[in-house]
């Protein structure tokens, strides 16, 4: 876990210049290893040793105050919070395809967008929309009728990795947190009661929702 300094905490000498190239790489991306390669270190160095200069102030106490300060800095300047932070990964958390899903009169899924919020919206990694041809029917001729059908998909971000983000957050796999780790049990075994039975809210087939 990484260590965050505490006020007391001051390099005990500053940066060299790999030093200084490694902390501006890893800043770019978070990755250690590409980072300390760039800065020049050896494929050994940057697999085994790199990690620890950020997530231990003990190694390299001057870099890892430095990584520390610039974070700081830069979250600063961009109003970042980490209520801020939570909120948008919990939007994908507890997000669910029935915001976004109505049924149609047939019992098929209809894609509809239309009054769903922007919170919602958020929670959508990928949204594509094709129209192709379908056959409907033959005429009187016995020749295939086709029409023109619009074909919509919608895909959501990784909902179990943000859960996961979020339950080691608020502590629900801490041992010592029984009420939460029980609550977490309570809402995972209610997922698997309903499974498929959760409702999807119905309404009437619309045209081009397809």
């Amino acid at each position: 876990m990484t260590q965050t300094p505490t006020k007391n905490s001051t390099p005990k000498r500053t940066l060299d210049a790999r030093e200084s190239r490694f902390v501006d790489e890893y800043l770019t991306d978070l990755n250690t290893e590409r980072a300390a390669l760039a800065a020049g270190y050896s494929p050994s160095m940057a697999k085994s040793k790199a990690y620890q200069w950020v997530s231990n102030g003990k190694v390299k106490n001057h870099v890892f105050m430095e990584v520390q300060r610039r974070k700081t800095k830069l979250t600063t300047a961009l109003g970042i919070t980490s209520q801020l932070v939570v909120k948008e990964i919990a939007k994908v958390g507890f997000a669910s395809m029935r915001q976004f899903l109505h049924i149609d009169v047939r019992g098929q899924p209809q894609i509809n967008l239309t009054d769903t919020p922007d919170d919602d919206l958020d929670a959508l990694s990928e949204t594509s929309t094709e129209t192709i041809l379908e056959k409907t029917g033959v005429d009187a001729d016995g020749k295939p009728v086709f029409a023109q059908v619009r074909k919509t998909k919608i895909k959501l971000h990784d909902k179990l990795a943000a859960l996961e983000k979020l339950a080691r957050y608020t502590g629900v796999y801490d041992k010592d947190s029984a009420t939460d780790a029980g609550a977490f049990a309570d809402a995972i075994s209610d997922i698997q009661s309903r499974m498929s039975k959760a409702p999807i809210r119905r309404g009437v087939s619309q045209d081009g929702d397809k």
